[in-house]
């Protein structure tokens, strides 16, 4: 006979932790195998930088932007010793 949730999760919440972490691993992978994605009918995009020439060019400058400031910093410290 199957427990309704309002009867079963006080009865739940009575477990010791042990008996909790058990009830937790016999569960956990039945809704694993339920679970494919939140919306298996959705599609999700996602952006990436791969084979962008433009994100390519714009880390390149901010690098290269980075590293001229770096070296004036160094030398502007070097001056000053």
């Amino acid at each position: 006979m199957a427990m309704a949730l309002k009867d079963l999760v006080p009865e739940l919440l009575k477990l010791d932790r042990a008996d909790k972490l058990h009830a937790i691993e016999l569960l956990a992978p039945e809704l694993a195998k339920e679970t494919t994605r939140p919306f298996p009918k959705a599609e999700y995009e996602f952006w990436s930088p791969h084979d962008s020439a433009e994100a390519a060019r714009q880390l390149t400058k901010l690098l290269e932007e980075d590293k001229k400031l770096i070296s004036e910093n160094f030398h502007a410290c070097i001056g000053q010793v």
